[in-house]
């Protein structure tokens, strides 16, 4: 293969992020000086978004078993060689993505590229090991369906993007994952691993050359088979309430937003911050410190390639739980209402800013955001950067965003016991 040419994207302050493409997939890389490990993500775009109902939670399943083995080699041996290396090796499915990666030393990277190749090029997918993983996800979904605090958001997600496969749980259904068979998992396979182009990216002490050298031996394609189609959103539905017997109720209420090539991402996560994100967030002042109704409260934005939302969830007692709804939508509208403070707009840049700059501080956290950033189409820039657009944020900015996106019909769902009569109508 001829030595593709190397493109700067983003330099300053010392940081340079460098970009390579090629017939197949696309490889960005940060060289980050005083480092003797590197990460290295290898990046598939597909996920739950672009499953067909039927058999949901395959992309999640595929992820389970390229770590089952190889035609050469069973999981037992890949544990073994990468445990010899050193290296920490795991992988995640989102709803557009897929990524598998490596942490370790340097000097280690050669054999541990070359094992992960063979995983992702030549996985075995073995009948018995299909249906020994098939068990090992029904058991996955059961302790999911045990964590309440965590489902709830998959129910907001599904009031969010009603009508649509986003709204979708990422691991799938029991119905879905017990009729996944292995000539889905081998047509998927090939469709969007083989025939897809796909993403490298690293951050640390890179050798460019070894990582192509090792990981060009992966398939791919020039162009994404995976194709957004135009989402229509089935907003008759603004709450998914679930009666249950819980130790507490979980809440989340928010709305949905603009997606993640948007620059207003910058001035969210300021409002984000004012709102849940930090200790002395209006939320935890309010719910927590005030009146004691919660020990979590926070909120949070998530981004798609073209669609995401604001969430602000609470943990509290159920009797409490209509208390919370409450003072959760009343700080919503006060930000549309009343201009934040200088002082506050201050003290939310600092610490959005603080939290960019201390999440990379790890290698995997920068690669991770590098291969975020490619996979969902925004602009590629670096941490400087990025603080900059921070620093540019203004109270009117603020206020504007909030009522743009929380003057809409709030979303919400809950699980716990309580009464949704009563609930439905403190939110209106």
């Amino acid at each position: 293969m001829a030595k593709p040419k190397v493109r700067t994207i983003g330099s300053s302050e010392g940081e340079t992020i460098n970009l390579i493409e090629t017939d197949k997939f696309t490889f960005a890389y940060e060289k980050v000086p005083g480092f003797q490990s590197v990460s290295v993500g290898v990046w598939f775009p597909v996920g739950s978004r672009y499953e067909p109902e039927k058999i949901r939670g395959i992309s999640h399943f595929i992820e389970h078993l390229i770590f089952k083995g190889t035609r050469k080699y069973n999981a037992q041996k890949i544990s073994e060689i990468f445990d010899s290396l050193g290296a920490k090796v795991n992988a995640f499915t989102g709803k557009e993505m897929t990524c598998y990666y490596l942490h370790l030393l340097a000097s280690n990277a050669d054999k541990a590229l070359s094992l992960l190749a063979e995983m992702l090029k030549e996985p075995a997918f073995r009948k018995k090991d299909v249906e020994s993983e098939r068990n090992v996800i029904l058991q996955e979904i059961a302790m999911y369906e045990d964590s309440p605090d965590e489902q709830v958001h998959d129910y907001f997600s599904e009031v969010v993007f009603h009508g649509s496969s986003l709204g979708k749980p990422i691991i799938g259904s029991r119905e879905t994952v017990s009729r996944i068979s292995r000539d889905n998992i081998v047509d998927f396979y090939k469709k969007y691993y083989r025939d897809n182009r796909f993403y490298i990216t690293a951050a640390g002490s890179v050798e460019a050359d070894l990582i192509l050298e090792k990981l060009s031996v992966l398939d791919g394609s020039r162009k994404e088979v995976t194709k957004i189609r135009k989402q229509i959103f089935k907003d008759e539905k603004n709450h998914y309430l679930v009666e249950k017997d819980t130790a507490q109720t979980h809440i989340c209420i928010g709305f949905r937003i603009f997606g993640a090539k948007s620059e207003d991402r910058f001035t969210m996560s300021v409002l984000d911050s004012i709102l849940g994100g930090m200790m002395s967030s209006r939320l935890f002042k309010e719910i927590r410190e005030k009146r004691g109704l919660s020990y979590s409260t926070y909120s949070y934005a998530t981004y798609y390639r073209d669609t995401g939302y604001i969430c602000a969830y609470s943990g509290t007692s159920h009797k409490k739980v209509y208390d919370v709804a409450k003072i959760t939508l009343e700080e919503f509208r006060k930000l549309v209402d009343e201009k934040v403070s200088e002082e506050e707009l201050k003290k939310a840049k600092e610490h959005a800013k603080s939290s960019m700059v201390l999440a990379s501080e790890s290698m995997r956290a920068r690669m991770t955001l590098l291969g975020k950033l490619l996979l969902s189409k925004e602009e590629v820039l670096t941490i400087s950067e990025m603080i900059k657009r921070i620093d540019a944020v203004t109270a009117d900015d603020l206020q504007r965003l909030a009522s743009k996106y929380f003057t809409s019909t709030p979303k919400v769902a809950a699980i716990g016991k309580f009464d949704s009569e009563k609930l439905i109508k403190v939110i209106g």
